[in-house]
């Protein structure tokens, strides 16, 4: 069995992809967020919910609908918020967050759960 796959059946998230195990590993805190400089830019309500909806849901559909985005428009609104953010991709958007306190235990997108365990989990964005 793989370390990740050893790793996910432990915190018992098996088939879920890489953002929503990294950020379930930062919000339990049994690893670090990265270190990160640069201050948080600037984020819309929107661009929380996109956040939030991105580290809690592992498919396109749920994450879409968490955000209130539609699902043709998922990509390139995910585009924007990386770019906005300067990361590399939507895993590091993810730690990022974590390091700015925008994601976790009381934290703005926290308080906005859209019901992770209401979607299972699925093929990877």
């Amino acid at each position: 069995m793989s370390q990740l796959k050893g790793v996910r059946r432990a915190l018992g998230l098996l088939g879920t992809t890489r953002r929503v195990l990294v950020h379930s590993l930062l919000e339990r805190g049994y690893v670090a967020p990265p270190a990160c400089e640069r201050p948080a830019p600037g984020f819309t309500s929107d661009d929380l919910a996109l956040l939030s909806a991105l580290a809690q849901h592992p498919r396109y559909d749920c994450i879409a609908e968490a955000a209130g985005i539609p699902v043709k428009n998922l990509r390139a609104e995910i585009g924007a918020l990386v770019a906005k953010t300067g990361a590399d991709n939507a895993i590091h958007l993810v730690s990022l967050a974590h390091r700015w306190q925008l994601l976790g235990i009381n934290t703005p997108a926290s308080n906005r759960h859209h019901g992770a365990a209401a979607h299972p989990p699925g093929g990877s964005p």
